[in-house]
């Protein structure tokens, strides 16, 4: 609950997305009844946008909320890796449309995925979700961008969902945004709302350290799959599909 009144001070607007990385399903349930009430006392009532998680979305009248999974566009590299990002996008807006049109954008790097994001790609998706790499160098690029297509990028979101284990970071993200003109800005909180306990037989000193939990693609049909994170630390996949996706897409090995 505290953590929610602090982002709700903020005007920083957020959303569950801490399924995967929750502590159990009873943890889940406690810290978003604290948010609901903390947004029910608060004078601010536009901070808390939904959940990931569809069953609580239900039993709480909640905004079920997410974005395209990596899968997406990892599956589509069945077809061709150098399209891959066209044919993802191009896909998902003919089967959901319009209103589900936000997209990470670093299944193979983001400049990767901006060589191929065009001006009537970057006309038509709402939002780009921020999830590896330097966050405060992410906004700044995209406005870049936008700005090379000719686009408004005052109409576009921008969503955090990476790393979020500090009220400061999302305040100061959320500054920066909207220095930069992004007045839609959120974040998708994960571990630091569902899963950040202290150990008890330290006398609550050390922080608990949660499961990481990196669920992605093996292989389809016998053809593996790899992602290629703007945080180097994040590539998964075998290495020699690594190294071979890199040089397709003329990323350095290292």
């Amino acid at each position: 609950m505290h953590k929610a009144t602090c982002l709700f001070d903020a005007h920083c607007t957020f959303s569950d997305l801490g399924t995967r990385r929750r502590r159990s399903l009873l943890a889940h349930d406690l810290v978003l009844s604290g948010i609901i009430k903390a947004q029910d006392t608060h004078e601010w009532k536009d901070g808390f946008l939904g959940t990931g998680n569809v069953y609580y979305a239900m039993r709480y009248n909640l905004n079920p909320m997410g974005t395209i999974a990596h899968e997406w566009f990892m599956g589509a590299t069945i077809c061709n890796y150098k399209d891959a990002t066209v044919t993802a996008l191009d896909l998902w807006s003919k089967l959901y449309g319009e209103n589900f049109s936000v997209t990470p954008t670093d299944t193979f790097s983001t400049e990767v995925f901006y060589r191929e994001f065009d001006s009537i790609r970057a006309n038509q998706w709402k939002a780009l979700r921020q999830d590896s790499g330097n966050p405060k160098a992410f906004a700044p690029r995209a406005k870049q961008m936008y700005k090379e297509r000719g686009i408004d990028h005052t109409q576009k979101g921008i969503i955090y969902s990476d790393a979020l284990d500090d009220v400061n970071k999302v305040k100061a993200l959320h500054d920066q945004c909207q220095q930069l003109g992004f007045t839609k800005c959120s974040f998708g909180i994960g571990t630091w709302l569902m899963n950040d306990f202290r150990v008890k037989s330290s006398g609550y000193k050390e922080k608990s350290k949660p499961l990481n939990m990196v669920i992605k693609l093996g292989s389809i049909d016998g053809k593996e799959c790899v992602k290629i994170s703007d945080e180097i630390t994040k590539n998964t996949g075998v290495p020699e599909a690594v190294t071979k996706v890199k040089e397709i897409y003329q990323i350095p090995l290292s």
